[in-house]
């Protein structure tokens, strides 16, 4: 199961990492040692798996999990995912000066310059609300968080792979293809959906409800 959903995570960002590099999007960094490149790919795919485990059993587990106790799946489903989805454009903050009752009044406006940028939260956000539904979705048709924690893996990977072992192209549309993020493009969205389809099809409805 964990196996199953790595590849489909992995493979998903692989065809938009592969688009992107066919269109000139983004280059190989060709200055990097092939030791580097190992030792980068082995720091990847350590942070994907600690990073998708965490992650899994906060936002599905916990979060999706509580919701559909006391909603239906589907809005449970669309709630935790989008809260999901905020959460990635929150800006990190550090307090200067003592902590006082009006402090995060203080840090509120600045953990949301995130959302301040137009072309970075659209579709950046609908991305992540999809791969947040993904993600949902596994957990619920499969009854446990194996292999959401896979597909998780498989595309934390890319987006730490990615960025390390390629180089911006000048004057590229990072608004369509992708920055070194892979999930921050429009190109992201319809292999997203695609994604959408194939888990699916793997895991089809197979009780009342679940569909």
């Amino acid at each position: 199961m964990l196996g199953r959903g790595f590849l489909l995570g992995f493979g998903s960002l692989a065809g938009v990492a592969a688009i992107a590099l066919a269109a000139h999007a983004r280059e190989f960094n060709t200055s990097l040692a092939a030791g580097q490149v190992a030792g980068n790919l082995a720091i990847a795919a350590g942070t994907a798996a600690s990073v998708a485990v965490l992650e899994e059993i906060l936002f599905r587990g916990a979060i999706f999990g509580g919701l559909r106790r006391i909603w239906d799946w589907r809005s449970a489903l669309v709630v935790s995912s989008a809260i999901y989805a905020i959460v990635h454009f929150l800006s990190r903050v550090d307090l200067a000066g003592p902590v006082t009752w009006y402090s995060g009044l203080e840090l509120l406006p600045r953990k949301l310059e995130g959302f301040v940028d137009l072309e970075v939260v659209i579709p950046g956000f609908f991305n992540l609300l999809l791969a947040g539904m993904l993600l949902g979705l596994a957990y619920q048709r499969t009854g446990n968080l194996y292999f959401s924690i896979g597909l998780h893996m498989g595309w934390i990977f890319w987006l730490k792979s990615y960025g390390l072992v390629t180089s911006p192209v000048t004057r590229a549309n990072t608004w369509l293809w992708g920055s070194s993020k892979l999930i921050d493009g429009w190109l992201a969205l319809p292999i997203l959906l695609a994604a959408f389809m194939v888990l699916r099809q793997l895991f089809p409805a197979n009780r009342e409800g679940n569909s």
